[in-house]
């Protein structure tokens, strides 16, 4: 929930004389020197009790723009006004950690407890901004430029966790302490990456965890006009478990025309059918095809080539035609599916995917 606050001292003393539990997320140490200005780019992030929310909207959601501090408010559950691209800011169990161990910042408000605000902070930095934290995935010496070293370092200092200011170590150390995202969340960042065209090598990586993988194939204009929708898709059936297919309407066609593949359609048309498949045992991809598709981890992707060359083929086409296309990881699949699939469908195509993978998704 975005909110503008005049003013943030009182907002705090208010918080706190109602009994509302808060804290403020990250750049503690720059705000004792004074808040963003009203109007201002800069924000305030704070984290409260599910309780905290309507009131806080109650008294703060008709402040106009240039009234006040841009905040943006996100609660425990995650469920409405308070959450974050649809689904909860945090864990569950990181969100409680935060709100029950508390300490008051520089006598102005609190933030969590060290080691609470250290998980927080790197949370936010391995998922929320991935490679636009300028933290590197592996090497610890390409992360000093990034604005979080100064307070990650002291955090470390005083919660007594150290780590390598890595990616790669920041996401370990969350799934030791069971504090990573939910597949939800994941999911819900991917399509907020994807729909602002941020493709994060670091993140498919995350999502390639889980046992198996779900990708998204889509069957081009050029098949239909030939006849051999149908055709294409027994053949996908017949190297992947399909979860889930849908006929893309031509209006949707073209609103999404430009959401995948950067709107280059030319070589075959705009998909007509979507198509949601899973591998329970992917191969994988050899250093050659790492080479020129370094974002594949699942050498039968490239089963395409053969479905390209069978079709042009048996159309007399040129392979210039390329009748099918496919994203190249489940990260990449999992930001597509709002172009093709409603939430609903969606919800599906996740429970599905849980039960394949034995609840483990």
């Amino acid at each position: 929930m975005r909110i503008f606050v005049p003013d943030m001292a009182e907002l705090f003393a208010w918080l706190e004389s109602s009994g509302w539990k808060y804290v403020v997320l990250r750049n503690a140490p720059a705000f004792v020197s004074g808040y963003p200005a009203p109007g201002s780019k800069d924000d305030v992030d704070f984290l409260v009790e599910d309780a905290a929310l309507a009131p806080i909207k109650a008294k703060y959601g008709k402040v106009r723009r240039r009234q006040g501090v841009k905040c943006d408010v996100y609660d425990v559950s995650g469920t409405g006004e308070g959450s974050y691209c649809g689904e909860a800011y945090y864990p569950r169990a990181l969100a409680e950690l935060m709100l029950s161990a508390r300490e008051r910042f520089a006598d102005r408000f609190f933030v969590a407890a060290p080691k609470g605000y250290l998980y927080g902070l790197i949370y936010h930095i391995a998922y929320q901004k991935a490679e636009r934290s300028k933290i590197d995935i592996e090497d610890l010496e390409k992360s000093g430029d990034s604005k979080y070293v100064p307070e990650l370092r002291d955090l470390m200092s005083r919660s007594g966790i150290q780590l390598p200011l890595t990616l790669s170590a920041f996401d370990d150390a969350l799934h030791r302490a069971g504090l990573q995202p939910s597949y939800r969340q994941l999911s819900a960042i991917l399509v907020n990456h994807f729909s602002r065209d941020v493709k994060s090598p670091f993140l498919a990586r995350v999502a390639d965890r889980p046992a198996g993988e779900m990708n998204l194939f889509v069957i081009r204009e050029i098949a239909l006009k030939k006849g051999l929708v149908e055709a294409m898709a027994d053949r996908i059936r017949g190297q992947y478990e399909v979860i889930a297919e849908t006929d893309i309407p031509w209006l949707v066609r073209w609103r999404t025309r430009k959401g995948m593949r950067g709107g280059k359609w030319r070589r075959g048309g705009f998909p007509v059918r979507a198509m949601v498949v899973f591998d329970p045992s992917p191969i994988p991809t050899t250093g050659d095809e790492r080479k020129v598709h370094p974002f594949v981890f699942n050498g039968r992707q490239f089963m395409k080539r053969g479905l390209r060359d069978w079709f042009a083929q048996t159309t007399g086409l040129d392979p210039w035609h390329n009748p099918l296309h496919s994203t190249d990881n489940e990260a990449e699949a999992m930001g597509h599916l709002p172009l093709f699939f409603s939430p609903a469908e969606i919800g599906v195509i996740e429970a599905r995917m849980a039960t394949l993978r034995g609840g483990g998704a």
